[in-house]
């Protein structure tokens, strides 16, 4: 079970996946996940909908509900236009399904919830992890189930580890080519890595044989009948594709080195559309998820994923034969890395789904050469956010668009954050294909850009902050 002092961790790490319902009554009933661990403690929250006060309910009704109607905990929220009323923690007591409802006057709002036993610690029988670029609280998470998760600082531990948990492949963003050829170390001497998101454009070139991340095609999770031990403890259905289904795919060549399934099998088809696939490095394994594991981990079908992936990478036995010559080259392309951090190369680009509760961001592919497309009709209200990882001083912002459905520049809105959490909006852009923006002076975490109104066929070629 996880503790209440886990899960608030949880939420101060990561951006809270919200399932919500745009209903009536101008507010709007959110939780964090709608499949919870027994026991685990989330936060509702009420969001205004309305611009004043005075078209809002004086207060809410919260009650929490079994499956059979019986009301299990009830608390009453003010509501206020100008920030959202957080109920007091909740959990779900045992498993199966619940509801959620918010109630003012005739006007009511429910949202399904679903509780799932988590395993009893130990689950991983004590296997020994090093991490990079982990959130903490993932790693108070994995902890608790048997996993003994220590934090790499800098590049040299007190032993090789067994399993290198990469969570952020631009780990601290300095002195990364450093940082990785003592990975690539440890892995061509047999230790495991596991990246739980696909390394960015900008950090690519530190990586072997890795290709282009490109949308997804179609069915992208590992097959229930092909993959079994990675659902453990959750059924793989189409609930499940839905939340882990990955948005990008990697583009592999052709001559790409040889390319396996997370257990070792050999795949026929390199460049299949596949979640998670591994590469042989020297005595070792290094293995790479699309799956949002990490973006989703306020689910516990999320959480219970992850978990099967890392022991399943940890226990993997050593079928294939080595790769020294493949490990000697990557060696070779990193010692020709310019000795300076890439910067702002280093940056993610995210795009978030247009809805009035956004669910966790997406990657979006965009590297040098391409363009992103938007999705036939994207409502407005999408936004595409550059994260710069840590807040750092941006002069200006460069901006290149491919042509629209009419051919006209697109409209659109920008809005700058020093730490990711608070925006300050920038002055309205002017409408052309190529654009070349001074930023105010200050240190900048992430750039955000809006699209105010729908649009159709609208294409992103560019995105950097110098």
């Amino acid at each position: 079970m996880l503790c209440g002092t886990a899960v608030a961790l949880l939420g101060a790490w990561m951006a809270i996946t919200t399932v919500g319902v745009a209903g009536p009554g101008g507010f709007q009933l959110q939780v964090p996940a709608s499949y919870l661990s027994v026991g685990q403690q989330f936060e509702p929250r009420l969001v205004s909908l309305a611009g004043a006060a005075a078209t809002l309910p004086a207060a809410v009704t919260l009650t929490l509900l079994s499956a059979g109607g019986r009301v299990l905990a009830t608390q009453r929220l003010a509501l206020a236009p100008s920030a959202p009323a957080v109920a007091a923690p909740l959990a779900l007591p045992r498993p199966g399904a619940f509801v959620l409802r918010a109630r003012s006057g005739k006007i009511t709002q429910s949202i399904p919830l679903h509780a799932l036993p988590e395993p009893e610690g130990g689950y991983g029988g004590v296997l020994a992890l090093a991490s990079v670029g982990l959130p903490p609280g993932a790693a108070d998470y994995l902890r608790q189930h048997g996993f003994a998760v220590t934090q790499l600082h800098g590049v040299a531990p007190p032993s090789p580890p067994g399993l290198i948990l990469i969570g952020d492949a631009r780990l601290d963003g300095r002195a990364l080519a450093m940082q990785y050829r003592w990975i690539w170390k440890q892995v061509a001497f047999g230790a495991q890595a596991l990246a739980l998101e696909p390394p960015p454009p900008g950090v690519a070139a530190y990586w072997p044989a890795i290709g282009p991340l490109v949308p997804a095609p179609g069915a992208c999770p590992p097959a229930p009948a092909d993959d079994p031990p990675l659902y453990a403890g959750v059924h793989p259905g189409a609930a499940l594709r839905a939340l882990l289904g990955p948005s990008l795919a990697f583009a592999l060549a052709p001559a790409a080195p040889r390319v396996y399934a997370w257990n070792g099998t050999r795949l026929a088809d390199a460049g299949a559309c596949r979640a998670v696939f591994s590469l042989r490095y020297g005595h070792g394994w290094i293995t790479v998820s699309t799956l949002p594991l990490l973006q989703h981990f306020q689910d516990v079908r999320a959480r219970l994923v992850l978990m099967n992936l890392i022991k399943a990478a940890a226990l993997r036995k050593h079928y294939q034969l080595s790769t020294d010559r493949f490990a000697s080259a990557t060696a070779r392309r990193l010692a020709a890395l310019p000795a300076h951090d890439p910067g702002a190369d280093q940056a993610v680009f995210f795009r978030s789904p247009p809805a009035a509760v956004e669910p966790a961001a997406e990657l979006v592919p965009l590297a040098a050469g391409t363009c992103w497309r938007a999705p036939v009709l994207m409502r407005g209200g999408a936004r595409l956010r550059l994260d710069l990882r840590r807040a750092q001083p941006v002069r200006s912002l460069h901006l290149a668009f491919g042509p629209g459905a009419d051919g006209r520049p697109v409209a659109f809105t920008l809005a700058a954050s020093p730490d990711g959490a608070h925006w300050t909006p920038l002055a309205d852009p002017p409408a052309a294909r190529r654009l070349a923006l001074p930023l105010p002076p200050g240190n900048w975490r992430a750039i955000r850009l809006g699209l105010p109104v729908p649009s159709s066929g609208w294409q992103l070629c560019g995105f950097s902050a110098h």
